[in-house]
Formats: C-alpha cells, sequence, structure tokens
C-alpha cells in the first residue's frame, strides 16, 4: 500500500486534531451518538474540499458545524426549534479563536 501524500497526511493530523471538538460540539447539542458521527461526516467532508486554503481550522470547522446543526434543525419534523436561540448558544458555548 502505497503512503498517503502531504495532503491527506495533514488532513488526517487536523481530522484527528479536532474531531474531538466537533464532535462534543454537534453531540452536545442533538445527544444522539449516530445523528452525531453523520453530521460530523459531512462537516469534515465539506471541511476537505477547502482545509488547505483555511487558516484558523477551529473557527472555520466551528462555522460547517453551526450550519450543518441548523440544516438538521430544519429537516426534522414536527419538531419545532427556535434558530436563534440554537445559534445565541452555539456562540456562546463555543467563539471563535
Amino acid at each position: 500500500m502505497a503512503s498517503p501524500d502531504s495532503k491527506t497526511r495533514e488532513y488526517t493530523a487536523r481530522y484527528t486534531d479536532y474531531y474531538p471538538l466537533i464532535s462534543s460540539v454537534v453531540f452536545s447539542r442533538i445527544k444522539d451518538p449516530e445523528m452525531t458521527h453523520d453530521l460530523c461526516q459531512e462537516i469534515f467532508l465539506r471541511y476537505y474540499t477547502k482545509f488547505e486554503e483555511v487558516q484558523n481550522h477551529r473557527a472555520w470547522l466551528l462555522g460547517p458545524a453551526n450550519f450543518v446543526l441548523l440544516e438538521h434543525y430544519k429537516k426534522r419534523k414536527g419538531d419545532h426549534v427556535d434558530i436563534d436561540a440554537v445559534e445565541e448558544n452555539l456562540e456562546d458555548t463555543h467563539p471563535a479563536a
């Protein structure tokens, strides 16, 4: 098996560094381990397409985390969620570095 290229190694290192934070943020909002995993996959897929251009990786990842969570809340049927309160809570709990 060929060794990973530098992009893959760098992405893997960033994933290892930031997955616990992003997973914690997502889980703290939805309290569902399986859905947390799915949403984190979506967040890191978006990150993979942009991570070489990113200056502040933590702040960048928290942005899509907010959007993915909002998309998740909007897709839930029958549940009424105050999106403004969710956004405010995310910003208060995890301010950008």
